[in-house]
């Protein structure tokens, strides 16, 4: 059997960090997610050895079994007690890697929704999401999709129901931000003033797109003082977009936008100088299968 699964990416509309958990190198987080239709695409078969393979179409950075399919795939066998007759996990990347858009989360996403049905589990979303968070903190999210908010460290999802429609102007300069060091930044620096995601969230749910835009934030653009990312915030703003922030810990950037046209003009003026930009939009749903 061959199962193809989309996997879209994610961005960080609100980010906000709290203290490190202890005895843990997580931090407890208040963050409202978005999947938008950026995807990539996990194709999974059944295979005639007794081993997780993984493949891809681009350098993941690291081993094939310390990449992220592989860890989730091992834990789905663990918790379901389904032997493994053999899975070879391959993946198309569009997502960049290490870009704060959580692609590696969303490829994880995808193998358990695709080993989910493959294997005729029938496990249940909340228990998709309990198996993947103990691989990453993104990949509950990754699994729920749409407009969400995270809390605990991350992995505790809340849905929210969205009528938002935007289009989106992602850009990646193609730089490396390790989330590591980023977060021991945070460690260093004392916040006096906690951004109150309450706001965000409630003009998501009336719809109020100036309201939107007011009350985007990411801690993370108050702690990296980054030359590149404010730089591309002024380039979104000068073609149009109605507010910008950084995805996670970066480098990635995203413009939005209530004018389609506007966003492609935007997209075609800054891919001449980031390669590495994406035009999408707001989508209601995380890993799918095709």
């Amino acid at each position: 059997m061959v199962l193809k699964i989309l996997a879209p990416a994610k961005i960080n509309l609100a980010l906000e960090i709290f203290e490190k958990v202890k005895n843990s190198s997580y931090h407890n987080v208040d963050m409202i997610l978005q999947s938008v239709s950026l995807f990539d695409v996990v194709e999974l078969s059944t295979c005639e050895t007794d081993e997780i393979l993984v493949e891809s179409d681009k350098d993941l950075n690291c081993s094939a079994k310390n990449n992220i399919c592989y860890k989730v795939a091992k834990k789905f066998f663990d918790y379901t007690g389904i032997k493994n007759y053999g899975i070879k996990i391959r993946i198309k990347k569009s997502i960049p890697i290490s870009a704060g858009l959580a692609g590696g989360s969303s490829d994880g996403a995808a193998v358990l929704v695709g080993m989910n049905e493959i294997f005729k589990a029938g496990l249940s979303q909340t228990e998709l999401c309990k198996i993947g968070g103990k691989v990453g903190a993104d990949i509950p999210f990754c699994i729920v999709g749409g407009t969400a908010r995270a809390k605990g460290i991350g992995t505790e999802i809340c849905k929210i129901e969205s009528k938002v429609d935007f289009y989106v102007v992602i850009v990646n300069p193609d730089i490396s931000v390790s989330t590591a060091l980023a977060y021991e930044k945070i460690d260093s620096f004392k916040i006096l003033d906690f951004f109150d995601v309450n706001k965000l969230e409630n003009s998501i749910k009336s719809s109020d797109a100036e309201e939107i835009s007011k009350n985007l934030f990411n801690r993370f653009e108050k702690i990296i003082d980054e030359e590149k990312t404010e730089k591309i915030k002024k380039l979104l703003k000068e073609n149009g977009s109605i507010s910008s922030l950084m995805s996670g810990s970066g480098p990635s950037v995203y413009g939005i936008f209530k004018d389609k046209t506007k966003a492609e003009i935007c997209f075609e003026n800054i891919k001449k100088i980031y390669p590495k930009t994406f035009l999408c939009n707001f989508i209601s749903h995380g890993a799918k299968i095709l």
